[in-house]
């Protein structure tokens, strides 16, 4: 069963505040964290740029638009077993009261894949309605890749409500990561 953690704007804030990003990575995955090495075969997959830029377009009222930039360079490492348990870390946003995007980043190293390569598996999904708590889906993509060992690589999404009187949009900008042994 893949391990999941949920974050929102606020939980976020005050999680890094109470117990530091460090902490935070170790509390969240408990018995998985921890040096690796050769023997026990854990990978890791840090994060190491990567920025979501979130629009919500009040037309025809331009002064009231509202931009917001997350930075995800500190998202917590993923340590992952071959063959072991997926690992998926879930954020949500809201900009404006009624824009909310939620990034999915899953990652896993199945049999099938040469030793130590990750799976990693990004999902952004852009929702607009008259709340936070909007289920509204207007645009959504899902970009897989394969990081082999000590290679890094970055997803790029860019979303769009393009229905009349949208104009709303996400984009997320080089999510990088690179898989590191241990």
């Amino acid at each position: 069963m893949p391990r999941k953690i949920e974050h929102t704007n606020d939980s976020v804030r005050r999680v890094l505040s109470l117990v530091g990003a460090g902490a935070m990575a170790v509390s969240v995955f408990g018995g998985a964290s921890g040096t690796a090495d050769a023997a026990t075969g854990l990978r890791t997959l840090d994060f190491t740029y990567g920025n979501l830029t979130v629009f919500e377009d009040d037309e025809p009222y331009s002064w009231w638009d509202t931009r917001e930039t997350f930075n995800y360079a500190n998202w917590p490492d993923l340590h992952l077993a071959q063959g072991g348990p997926a690992a998926t870390l879930v954020d949500h946003r809201c900009v404006g009261g009624e824009v909310r995007s939620e990034l999915t980043m899953s990652a896993s190293r199945p049999t099938s894949l040469p030793s130590g390569t990750i799976r990693a598996t990004v999902t952004l999904k852009l929702y607009e309605g008259t709340s936070c708590s909007t289920q509204d889906l207007e645009d959504q993509r899902t970009v897989v890749v394969d990081v082999a060992p000590g290679q890094s690589r970055n997803v790029s999404i860019s979303l769009e409500n393009d229905e009349w009187g949208g104009g709303d949009w996400a984009y997320l900008d080089r999510l990088t990561f690179q898989n590191d042994a241990g």
